[in-house]
């Protein structure tokens, strides 16, 4: 069974950003799915509720992700509340795992949704609401945190990768 690394956080935080970076370095094993690619493909009464959404795309991932024997570390890129998250991951009895935060500042954030993203709609105050609810949940459950503010992605990759070698590691030793 793979180690499973969620990454979530705001629009414009940067998540698919560092996805693609390290999906660039083609790690042996490391696998990267754009979970929210699916959502407008769910029924309308799934996408009406947002948990429900969150849920059903979560699980169509893990359940894509346990059927591929080639992948040992699959890295999850969606905006699931980090409890729902470690819910789903539970559920289907997934050791290792571990959900980490992406986020930028407010501003970066903007500059980058009114930008290069060219979704000014998001750029609102229910996506910093949702930025500031995620961020208080990382810090209430203890999770990392990745600061993709910088200009350079090198360190917030080098983070990601650091942490995707140790859920690699975590994986060997909860092996019987």
């Amino acid at each position: 069974m793979p180690a499973v690394l969620v990454l979530t956080g705001a629009s414009g935080s940067g998540k698919t950003s560092l996805t693609q970076a390290i999906e660039a370095l083609k790690i042996p094993g490391v696998a990267c799915f754009h979970c929210d690619s699916i959502y407008h493909d769910l029924p309308e009464e799934i996408r009406s509720d947002g948990e429900t959404a969150q849920d059903a795309i979560l699980e169509h991932w893990l359940k894509r992700v346990l059927a591929d024997p080639e992948t040992e570390v699959a890295i999850l890129e969606t905006q699931i509340r980090p409890q729902r998250a470690n819910r789903m991951l539970r559920k289907f009895a997934i050791v290792p795992h571990q959900v980490v935060l992406v986020e930028c500042e407010h501003s970066e954030r903007e500059a980058r949704l009114r930008g290069a993203r060219a979704q000014p709609e998001l750029a609102n105050p229910q996506m910093e609401n949702w930025a500031a609810y995620l961020r208080g949940q990382a810090d209430a459950l203890g999770l990392a945190v990745i600061d993709t503010s910088e200009i350079s992605v090198s360190n917030p990759v080098a983070r990601l990768r650091g942490i995707v070698e140790s859920l690699r590691e975590r994986m060997v030793c909860a092996q019987p």
